[in-house]
């Protein structure tokens, strides 16, 4: 968890899904405002890729800061 405090309650749970329902994809663009502009097309287009090619429900999680 991002933040808080180590007295902080926190609930871990399981996930619902199994590792076949479950799947990571990283694309090397920027969501940063200053790159929008840029990045929207291509992303668009992987996202429209992804959901045409295996129909199905998604989360799509734009970070704004840099992952090391």
């Amino acid at each position: 968890m991002l933040g808080g405090d180590h007295e902080d309650y926190i609930t871990l749970v399981p996930s619902p899904f199994t590792n076949k329902q479950t799947e990571v994809k990283i694309q090397s663009l920027s969501t940063r405002f200053k790159d929008r502009t840029r990045s929207v097309n291509p992303i668009v287009q992987t996202m429209s890729d992804l959901v045409h090619n295996a129909p199905g429900n998604y989360l799509f999680f734009f970070p704004s800061l840099p992952i090391p």
